[in-house]
C-alpha cells in the first residue's frame, strides 16, 4: 500500500497504520513471538473447548 502522502484526499481520511497489520506473530528482540493477546485467546478457547 502506498504511503499516506501519496493517497488521494478520500483515502487519506480512512488510512490508518493499524489497518495493514494482520499478522498473528510479532517480532520482539529479533525473535518471532506470539502476542500476549493471542496467547490469552488460545488458552480461553482451549478451556471452553474442554468444558463441552
Amino acid at each position: 500500500m502506498s504511503r499516506p502522502e501519496h493517497l488521494d484526499p478520500k483515502s487519506q481520511q480512512i488510512h490508518h497504520n493499524w489497518t495493514r497489520d494482520k499478522r498473528q506473530k510479532s517480532q520482539v528482540n529479533g525473535q518471532t513471538e506470539v502476542t500476549l493477546h493471542n496467547k490469552l485467546l488460545r488458552t480461553s478457547a482451549k478451556s471452553r473447548q474442554s468444558q463441552l
